[in-house]
């Protein structure tokens, strides 16, 4: 029999409505998280969960609005890559206690493309440019890659890997974010389970799709062997 203490029958009742979420390349990420509850919160958090890199963060959050009209809100400016798929949840601190809200998710899209996506042994290739048969090429050599690193290595990513196909130098650029080297063709980010192939219409076919697919796959491997809060593998 579990038997509820004083302290915790003090917790006030707080209803979770659906949040709205501004997530895309370009613009910074905006949570509004409303809840509904007689108090006043003292404080509001943004709990962020990266699941391919295994750690939390905490966004402190802005308490608007009164009543029945009353959101937690958080403002994430700074670049953050298409692709990125991150969980959150609300935490609200009322006195001594600490009240969750429901788990979320939150995903960063690149809005400027008609993306199409192609999915085999955990691995799902987006892009844009191209026919399918090029999709099915470049995912089953992603697919060899991942195989031989891992039977290397010992291990695997931790989720889905998503593989994003740019056609243009530009907008390659613009979805890794300022900063980005001018010869980068490929770039591999372990804690998000995401990587990024610059791959020309002209190029589709060549050896520079098996290299640019295994090598940044690979760094996701070795991503997944050194993972944990210390670890900050080389891209």
């Amino acid at each position: 029999m579990l038997f509820r203490s004083a302290a915790l029958a003090t917790i006030p009742a707080i209803r979770f409505p659906a949040p709205t979420v501004v997530a895309e390349l370009g613009r910074p990420i905006v949570i509004r998280a409303p809840f509904r509850c007689d108090c006043r919160p003292d404080r509001a958090d943004l709990v962020i969960t990266e699941e391919h890199a295994g750690r939390n963060d905490v966004q402190r959050a802005v308490i608007e609005g009164e009543a029945e009209d009353t959101s937690a809100v958080v403002t994430i400016a700074g670049h953050v890559p298409p692709g990125t798929t991150w969980g959150w949840r609300l935490r609200l601190v009322v006195g001594d206690d600490i009240i969750l809200g429901p788990m979320e998710q939150l995903v960063v899209e690149d809005r400027r493309f008609a993306w199409q996506q192609v999915e085999r042994d955990g691995i799902v290739l987006h892009w844009y440019d191209g026919d399918r048969a090029f999709a099915d090429d470049a995912l089953a050599i992603g697919v060899a890659a991942v195989d031989r690193a891992a039977a290397l290595l010992g291990a695997r990513p931790a989720g889905p890997v998503d593989l994003f196909v740019y056609a243009d130098r530009d907008d390659f650029y613009d979805a890794l974010g300022p900063g980005t080297r001018e010869n980068v063709g490929g770039q591999a980010i372990a804690g998000s389970g995401t990587m990024y192939a610059l791959i020309t219409p002209s190029e589709i076919g060549s050896s520079w799709v098996t290299t640019v697919v295994a090598h940044e796959l690979t760094h996701l491997v070795v991503g997944a062997v050194a993972s944990g809060p210390w670890a900050d593998v080389p891209r």
